[in-house]
């Protein structure tokens, strides 16, 4: 395990400093390695948060790589960023500006897309205002930026 955690470490770092992936921030980081003897193992890492520090990325993927380590000896190791942004998605002052908040909505509802492949995310329109009935004045619809 030590010997695959050394190998990832490299990875993640080198993946880091790719000349494309410069001032961008990263969702998820996907590992990957060639099983000894075939089969393959793949471990998904979500980050919380978007993240542009190599440091913080690779204490998340050590740590998901020790709760869920490969079963065999391993002949191959594959990194891959996804959800490469321009921003962090960080959440801003109460404060801001309507559009810069609506930019950091749509930020969030592709950080869930890119963690969990789809955005639980909905909002409320009008349907019949005019009906005496409260069910039938709104709809709640998935939120799709």
């Amino acid at each position: 395990l030590e010997a695959i955690l050394a190998g990832v470490e490299r990875l993640v770092y080198a993946a880091y400093s790719s000349p494309n992936r410069q001032g961008r921030w990263v969702r998820k980081a996907v590992v990957r390695a060639a099983l000894d003897s075939g089969g393959a193992w793949d471990l998904a890492v979500p980050f919380r948060e978007a993240l542009s520090d190599p440091g913080d990325a690779w204490f998340a993927v050590k740590s998901a790589i020790a709760r869920h380590p490969p079963e065999r000896p391993v002949d191959e190791l594959e990194v891959e960023l996804v959800g490469l942004s321009a921003e962090s998605g960080k959440q801003s002052a109460m404060f801001d500006g309507k559009g810069k908040l609506w930019r950091q909505v749509e930020e969030a509802v592709r950080q869930l897309r890119a963690q969990n492949g789809w955005a639980p995310i909905g909002k409320v329109v009008e349907v019949e205002p005019w009906s005496r009935i409260p069910e039938r004045r709104a709809a709640l619809v998935e939120y799709d930026p």
